[in-house]
């Protein structure tokens, strides 16, 4: 891979950043984008401290270390089982054991080829992503105004007490 970014790189002739975000990271920067806009207030369009690096680790993570850890974990133990067969199984039943994952990848990979028509409903998935768009959409408002409901009721609750306390000392008086 080290190879591949550096050629990558060179070729492009952009920026370092530009280059990161343009290609290296292009197919799951909208994904990380829109996980750090749900963390921020509705209309907050403030670039925060934690946006970049968290973005930078989402994207490397979900392109780059995810499938290689995976598919390390998955032929290591292919040949683990190969080796040293689990359990003393017969081998027929080591192969019916990776015939389910492989299925799996061969129903992906085929259906890369034969659904080639985009189910409709999805316009806003498939909108051109806008590197600028910060906007926080307020996921988080909502969990703060339930909050602040939360917090008046006790204080409205305390400033109660108060006062029946107060009544109560009146009329010992």
């Amino acid at each position: 891979m080290l190879i591949v970014w550096t050629v990558s790189f060179l070729v492009s002739k952009l920026p370092f950043c530009e280059w990161l975000s343009e290609i290296a990271f292009t197919g799951v920067r909208k994904l990380s984008r829109a996980m750090s806009n749900l963390s921020k207030l509705e209309g907050d369009d403030s670039i925060h401290c934690w946006e970049g690096p968290f973005e930078f680790w989402w994207n490397f993570s979900i392109k780059y270390f995810v499938p290689f850890a995976l598919s390390f974990l998955l032929f290591n133990s292919l040949k683990t089982d190969i080796d040293n067969p689990y359990n003393n199984y017969h081998m027929f039943w080591q192969s019916i054991g990776f015939a389910f994952p492989i299925a799996g990848l061969l129903v992906f990979i085929i259906s890369i080829f034969v659904c080639t028509e985009s189910e409709e409903g999805f316009e806003e998935v498939n909108a051109v992503f806008d590197p600028n768009d910060r906007m926080g959409i307020g996921i988080l408002n909502a969990y703060s105004k339930d909050l602040n409901k939360t917090a008046d009721a006790k204080t409205a609750g305390v400033e109660d007490q108060a006062a029946e306390t107060e009544l109560v000392k009146a009329n010992e008086k």
